[in-house]
């Protein structure tokens, strides 16, 4: 590559962001979500999302040059860049971008995987999504807190197969029997799947690594994701403050525009204030994790550990993103009743967005974990 590492991450970020532009504006296109929910799973709008999203070389990103991928994590800026696609993803109606193409070739990378099938994922060839076992979500468990005998997968129908991370044990399984239930968020389709049937071994798979390796892995794929997950629900926070503001430019009340009034004022400063903080922690976050990352690759280990400093280990890594995530979690979340609250009987019609923006926000909030659960990691880490 001839530019700059930096410059060429936040070119390749304004691409994929204009490539989601072009897919279908921003969360104004509510024609969008309409058949998004009429179908209760996969569309014409998520496949046409996707394969604009593949024309961009984004499934490459975090895949090495030698299986033909991008190989912008050797180069510096493949986290600036896949943050950057993450925030312009938190705006749209679009596909998952945080398991097959953050979480998946993070994966593959470190556990050595064939080389064929990298460069398949690179070339959007071959989607995978993620089942992660090893820690039990507030999503998957019962009221009385056990696990739930099925686990849920999060835009996995259509996909070639699934990377089941279990404790000590990462497999490849390519004929799960996936079933499409409802979601709180209508523009992300979500499967169920046997937790049995993903723990079976004598259901077809391919182990990829095993015993302390795995979970190495596992630490820093799951990290990968979170930080899409932040980073998306920091663009959510960023368009739901748009709209409130162009909503108090324009609305009027006792002749005067909504946004004169001191009180809303001063509500919509501290939500573009709350985001702020978001932002620097995501990108802090996604800096130390891809160091913990290209170390953990150039030393040929999963661990993050070497000749680095010890800030960018995958443990202090992991920490910085599972702070990220909660901070973005609850912020965003906090966010989007306040500007709901700000849009008055309006926010609540099918018309407008916002809703819809909110409860992508509350269905990521537990995704990879609930902010307590990852304030836990954060003061386990830093013995607090």
């Amino acid at each position: 590559m001839s530019q700059n590492p930096a410059e060429a991450a936040v070119a390749f970020g304004a691409t994929v962001a204009s490539a989601l532009a072009a897919a279908g504006g921003n969360a104004r296109t509510v024609e969008q979500y309409d058949a998004l929910v009429e179908r209760r799973s996969a569309s014409d709008v998520l496949r046409d999302h996707r394969a604009r999203l593949v024309a961009t070389g984004l499934p490459g990103l975090l895949v090495p040059e030698d299986a033909d991928g991008l190989g912008l994590l050797e180069e510096g800026g493949a986290f600036a860049a896949l943050v950057a696609v993450a925030r312009a993803a938190g705006t749209v109606p679009g596909p998952d971008i945080a398991a097959p193409w953050a979480a998946v070739p993070t994966i593959l990378r470190l556990a050595g995987a064939d080389h064929a099938l990298q460069a398949q994922v690179a070339a959007g060839e071959v989607r995978l999504a993620v089942a992660d076992l090893t820690g039990t979500p507030a999503a998957d468990r019962t009221a009385a807190g056990t696990a739930r005998d099925t686990v849920r997968v999060v835009d996995g129908e259509e996909s070639d197969g699934l990377l089941v991370l279990e404790p000590g044990r990462i497999r490849l399984v390519r004929d799960a029997a996936l079933l499409p239930v409802s979601t709180f968020d209508p523009t992300r389709p979500v499967s169920t799947v046997s937790r049995a049937s993903l723990t079976d071994d004598t259901i077809a798979g391919d182990t990829l690594a095993q015993g302390e390796r795995a979970d190495q892995i596992a630490v820093l794929a799951r990290a990968a994701g979170r930080l899409v997950l932040a980073a998306e629900l920091h663009g959510t926070g960023q368009e739901l403050l748009r709209l409130v503001v162009e909503h108090l430019s324009t609305r009027m009340a006792f002749g005067r525009p909504l946004g004169s009034f001191q009180a809303l004022k001063h509500r919509t400063a501290d939500l573009w204030s709350e985001l702020s903080l978001v932002g620097s922690l995501v990108d802090e976050a996604a800096r130390l994790l891809e160091a913990a990352l290209s170390t953990g690759s150039q030393s040929g280990g999963a661990d993050g550990t070497g000749d680095g400093d010890p800030a960018t280990t995958s443990a202090e890594a992991s920490a910085y993103v599972a702070a990220a995530l909660s901070l973005a979690s609850d912020t965003v979340v906090h966010g989007g009743e306040e500007v709901l609250q700000l849009h008055g009987g309006i926010g609540y019609t099918w018309e407008s967005p916002v809703h819809v923006l909110l409860k992508r926000a509350v269905a990521s909030r537990v995704r990879w974990g609930s902010p307590h659960e990852l304030r836990q990691e954060v003061a386990q880490r830093f013995e607090l």
